[in-house]
């Protein structure tokens, strides 16, 4: 039985030393190779493993230091990007970068159109670094062009810009307005660009009178039957819906405008013709538009652009025969630019 045990233990612990020496040689190599697979080597290649277990600790990730160190070492800060676009159009992109490094930095970029295009500058130690792009999209849709900055250790870093949307061609674009707040009837100026042959809404309303100077500034009087509220500004060139810009209208339009007296005869023969003045008086500046119907279904209408300082007043003269006896109460009406519209009447006995 003693004899059986000793057996067994010396056959295990010839199976151990095996496979410990066999191990130890597959790991050095070169002492394999030499035919050096001996005691020496077997404690040798233990002692490393044995050390470098206890210094490393169980099981512990030294990768991930290491990927904090590189993050640390060079990070892709910010990139400056437009996010619309015609095509053709050219657009630039910069791309700022720190890096601990005094190395030279490869840049790379992937635009989204599978072109691509990189180029290579040096950084100082700790300093903040940067790259300009510019590029062009022939296709319209959305992009997404990816920078990639690679310093001389092999160390990489990536990041994505904001998308950019290339349209066939350019919708318009508000920059800005002035005033953002009002009553109803104040004089609005927008600036921005794409503005020629455009159409302007207020919400939903067309703005009819809107004056466009040039392409990046227009102006419009808001209407004085807005309620109080919020609308949107957007402008329509055609090529699409522009951004929008909130305009408040915080009060009804005040009153403005006024006729002051209408003179007229009071008695005509037929066919003779009689002359109406009609005296308006206007607060603001702009376009007075005046109107009469006659009564006897002929209808008859004049603009008169008046340019007038505050309480200026103004006149307007129309003539007019009648061909049939009877009485007739020609009505006159004055509209000016906000849409705010008065009316008077004056009858008149044909005989």
């Amino acid at each position: 039985m003693k004899k059986t045990r000793r057996l067994a233990t010396s056959v295990l612990l010839l199976l151990v030393l095996f496979s410990a020496t066999g191990s130890v040689a597959l790991a050095q190599g070169p002492d394999h190779e030499h035919g050096r697979t001996g005691t020496s080597s077997f404690w040798n290649g233990h002692g490393f493993a044995f050390g470098s277990f206890f210094k490393n600790g169980w099981g512990k990730d030294r990768g991930s230091d290491s990927i904090k160190k590189n993050a640390k070492a060079l990070s892709i800060s910010g990139i400056d990007a437009p996010t619309d676009l015609t095509i053709g159009e050219t657009g630039t992109w910069t791309v700022d970068v720190k890096s601990k490094g005094a190395d030279a930095l490869q840049y790379a970029v992937v635009w989204g159109d599978e072109n691509t295009a990189a180029r290579s500058m040096s950084a100082s130690s700790a300093t903040q670094s940067s790259a300009t792009f510019t590029h062009t999209y022939d296709v319209a849709g959305t992009y997404t062009p990816t920078f990639t900055v690679t310093d001389k250790s092999g160390r990489t870093v990536s990041k994505s810009a904001a998308a950019v949307t290339v349209h066939a061609e350019a919708a318009a674009h508000i920059s800005g307005i002035t005033p953002a707040t009002g009553p109803a009837g104040s004089t609005v100026t927008v600036s921005g660009y794409g503005f020629a042959d455009s159409d302007v809404y207020l919400g939903s309303t067309k703005i009819d009178t809107a004056s466009i100077t040039d392409d990046g500034t227009l102006s419009f009087v808001v209407p004085a039957a807005t309620a109080i509220g919020t609308y949107a500004i957007t402008i329509d060139n055609g090529n699409g819906v522009s951004n929008s810009v909130d305009y408040t209208v915080t009060a009804a339009a005040s009153s403005r405008l006024s006729v002051n007296g209408i003179d007229a005869p009071t008695t005509l023969a037929i066919g003779e013709d009689g002359t109406w003045t009609v005296n308006a008086s206007s607060r603001t500046s702009g376009n007075l538009k005046y109107s009469v119907v006659w009564g006897d279904e002929n209808f008859f209408a004049r603009a008169m652009q008046v340019l007038l300082p505050e309480t200026m007043q103004s006149s307007a003269t129309f003539a007019h025969a009648y061909d049939a006896a009877g009485t007739y109460t020609p009505t006159f009406t004055v509209t000016d630019e906000t849409g705010r519209s008065v009316s008077v009447k004056a009858s008149v006995v044909v005989k």
